[in-house]
């Protein structure tokens, strides 16, 4: 029997694609370009939100007991573990003045 992903697997990331829009326009920097602000926000939220969904599953599998991981509260913590601080850098990097050198 062939394995077949639920569609909400490919629902939610474009939905968030499209959200961030309007997040990422509300709070970039006067001097951020409306696009560069977007793709700044969804580059770094998706590389911080993968790093720490990443850890949070291996810390829950290597620090609690076996079987643990397998409800939904436990689920909906290792999406908020990874969510929180990748809208955290994602707002952080949007917001500070990017600084343009001239090379040497």
């Amino acid at each position: 029997m062939a394995a077949t992903l639920n569609p909400l697997v490919w629902i939610a990331p474009i939905v968030l694609l499209v959200l961030f829009w309007p997040i990422s326009q509300q709070i970039k920097h006067d001097r951020l370009k409306p696009v560069a602000a977007y793709l700044l926000f969804t580059s770094v939220f998706a590389l911080v939100g993968g790093v720490a969904f990443m850890l949070a599953l291996w810390a829950g599998a290597t620090l609690l007991p076996q079987g643990t991981m397998a409800g939904p509260l436990a689920a909906g913590v290792t999406v908020l573990v990874a969510v929180l601080p990748a809208l955290g850098a994602a707002v952080w990097i949007i917001r500070k003045p990017q600084k343009r050198r001239m090379p040497r």
